[in-house]
């Protein structure tokens, strides 16, 4: 077994334990559940879509393609996106404030842009 599916496993089995903590246990309940188990819960989460997503890529020409354009273009539409997707949260019931929304939109752009730089022949 490779290792990539052992920590896949590992994080499937922390991720299945939670789950059941938090239907049993009144402590882990959705309500009162503490923060470091929300943490520890959301990094195996990550750790298992990475392992059930991840693939190997041969790349034939060069793995990094360095383009501040393209960059440029997804920061910019993630200014569009990003209170879109805020608006949307708050049409639901979702707390939004004016604070919020631009932390939100300037993170969620600032790393889209980042991304962006670096896309086209990373696999991403």
């Amino acid at each position: 077994m490779k290792t990539r599916q052992k920590w896949g496993m590992i994080s499937l089995a922390v991720l299945l334990l939670i789950g059941f903590g938090s239907h049993h246990i009144p402590e882990l309940s959705h309500e009162n559940m503490p923060s470091y188990v929300i943490l520890i819960y959301l990094i195996f989460l990550c750790c298992a879509a990475f392992a059930a997503l991840y693939e190997k890529k041969n790349f034939e020409g060069k793995v990094w393609d360095f383009n501040p354009k393209r960059g440029f273009l997804f920061f910019c539409i993630g200014f569009l996106i990003f209170p879109i997707i805020a608006a949307i949260d708050a049409l639901f019931g979702a707390d939004l404030s004016l604070e919020g929304m631009i932390i939100f939109t300037l993170a969620g752009s600032t790393f889209v842009g980042v991304l962006g730089i670096f896309t086209d022949h990373v696999g991403v």
